[in-house]
């Protein structure tokens, strides 16, 4: 495994600054054209960046957890963090609840399903790695506290 730390976070400014500085359409307003516009720039620079060797695994940040970008919770950093679980309500949105951040297993390897911010309608600056469980919990984990592995021997994201 390949440690991709330093390249997430250039990834995480590059892609905040885009957003903020070039895309945002203004405060509360949703335009799906620019959010198609922006998970695509966000594929091609995850291929340029992070995925330089498998980069076909680019094209499922935001569709499903990726199976090679793994997501270990640095114990060391999460000190006075918030954590969250996220359930799904019976409209397929998240309802997110607050987590110790001593509840979760520093050991324990995430896949990573994006970067997030409670509030994408407005400046961003991804706060929050959005990360899936083996067992298929949904987490959000501060992305400063987390150290992001490349499993370039991974077989595919569609498993």
């Amino acid at each position: 495994m390949k440690d991709v730390t330093a390249e997430m976070a250039r990834f995480r400014i590059a892609a905040c600054d885009i957003w903020n500085k070039f895309l945002f359409p203004g405060e509360g307003i949703y335009d799906q054209v620019i959010e198609d516009g922006l998970d695509a720039i966000e594929r091609e620079m995850l291929k340029c960046s992070v995925f330089r060797d498998v980069t076909h695994f680019a094209e499922m940040y935001r569709k499903k957890p990726l199976t090679n970008l793994l997501v270990r919770a640095n114990s060391e950093m999460m000190d006075g963090t918030h954590c969250y679980v996220g359930q799904k309500d019976d409209r397929g949105n998240f309802k997110w609840e607050e987590l110790c951040s001593t509840e979760l297993d520093a050991g324990e390897l995430y896949e990573l399903f994006d970067l997030f911010d409670f509030n994408h309608y407005s400046t961003i600056s991804y706060q929050f790695a959005r990360v899936v469980s083996k067992q298929g919990a949904v987490r959000l984990i501060p992305t400063d506290a987390c150290k992001f592995l490349l499993d370039d021997g991974a077989v595919t994201s569609d498993g």
